[in-house]
């Protein structure tokens, strides 16, 4: 089975600036390549392979004095690119993406290569070392051992200065073969909620609370405000503005500009890291239970979710989407079964004991409420996980939603 591991590194200045130039290369050959398609599909209406039509002027094009620094990148790299534009087009016919879009150097900022052993150590675990292709040996930060044999390694930068390699392993992980048979005590139902206390809620009552954030965005709107009022300095060129329609002057950045910029990027990724970091601790806790078997979880829209500017930034913040993709491949991993139930149950209006529906609880502010048919007293949350795992429990059962 094949896993990704991600681990920071350390390259010296020399590794940066060949980093850089790779970085450049890919970027440049992904938008060259959708050019070349997008072109000959008005011609002709016919669609071109990245991998399999336009990679064969790759010789070519490095010899070539405009192009030729392409080629003191890793020559494997660009069949890489190619691959993930033609898989990244697959999904767009397949309704599952949007259509690929040209790479800026803000964003994309990584690249691919192919880990061939052949006897060599890749990774030197006594001295913290890993052999990057071209780039050679770099320092990296092992903080988690694997068993396996390395296929890819992927390189990528963050905007402050932050490198990091993604290692695809096949290990000797193997999965079940078959998934445990569903009882009811081994079911658990989880409703996700967008309270600071009760991120995740559990059948047996348990309760994961959500990260904290408030003193980080204080601080990133604090210094975003200060980022504002910094001033760019003139490099006494000019060049034409499409917005505006006139010649004006070229401006840069200033060396305070940049580093006040690298420490919003900072804090934005030091919440990103908590809030993943706690989503991975509470799939696992549900996906490793030795007593479960099965998991049930709503199939929640969040997309429209997110779209209410009330509730947008606690839904962010809670990860529902992640919860779901984590507990998908996690309950694989260990063999237990995952059912969806479908977002237009009324998890939270049913009462979990009789089964009448209140209507009245709709009102997201009420969190608690007594039942009028049978005066059972119910935790919002915790009555809503009981009910997703009764539904889920006769969808499984039943084989039907």
């Amino acid at each position: 089975m094949k896993r990704g591991y991600k681990y920071r590194i350390y390259p010296t200045e020399e590794q940066k600036n060949y980093f850089k130039v790779c970085f450049a290369a890919n970027r440049w050959f992904w938008n060259y390549a959708l050019d070349k398609i997008n072109a000959q599909y008005e011609k002709d209406k016919t669609h071109l392979s990245a991998q399999y039509n336009i990679a064969r002027d790759l010789p070519s094009l490095k010899k070539e004095e405009s192009t030729c620094w392409i080629g003191q990148c890793d020559a494997i790299s660009f069949i890489y690119t190619a691959q993930a534009l033609d898989a990244s087009f697959k999904k767009f016919f397949k309704k599952e993406g949007g259509f690929p879009k040209y790479k800026s150097v803000k964003y994309d900022n990584s690249y691919t290569i192919q880990i061939q052993e052949k006897g060599k150590t890749i990774i030197d675990w006594e001295k913290s070392m890993i052999r990057i292709g071209k780039a050679g040996d770099v320092s990296i930060v092992l903080h988690r051992k694997f068993n396996g044999t390395i296929k890819s390694a992927t390189v990528s930068k963050k905007s402050f200065d932050y490198y990091e390699v993604s290692l695809l392993v096949d290990d000797n992980f193997v999965k079940p073969s078959e998934k445990r048979i569903t009882t009811y005590d081994g079911t658990v139902g989880i409703d996700l909620g967008v309270k600071s206390d009760s991120n995740v809620i559990l059948t047996d009552g348990t309760k994961f609370p959500a990260i904290e954030v408030g003193r980080e965005t204080k601080r990133i709107a604090r210094l975003r405000r200060r980022l504002s009022k910094k001033e760019w300095k003139k490099t006494g060129e000019k060049r034409f503005s499409k917005k505006y329609g006139k010649e004006v002057d070229v401006k840069v950045p200033s060396k305070n500009y940049i580093k006040l910029k690298n420490r919003i990027a900072k804090l934005e990724d030091e919440i990103v890291r908590k809030r993943t970091y706690n989503t991975h601790m509470i799939t696992s806790y549900v996906a490793k239970n030795p007593n479960v078997n099965t998991v049930c979880i709503e199939d929640l829209n969040v997309k429209g979710m997110v779209k209410n500017h009330h509730i947008a930034k606690s839904v962010s913040n809670a990860n529902m989407g992640e919860v779901k993709r984590q507990l998908e491949y996690k309950c694989d991993w260990n063999g237990k079964n995952l059912v969806t139930v479908d977002r237009f149950y009324a998890s939270s209006q049913i009462c979990s004991c009789c089964g009448f529906k209140n209507e009245k609880v709709k009102n997201l502010s009420v969190r608690q409420w007594v039942c009028p048919n049978c005066g059972t007293h119910h935790d919002r949350d915790v009555n809503a996980a009981l009910n997703i795992k009764n539904e889920g429990y006769r969808i499984i059962t039943e084989g039907k939603q």
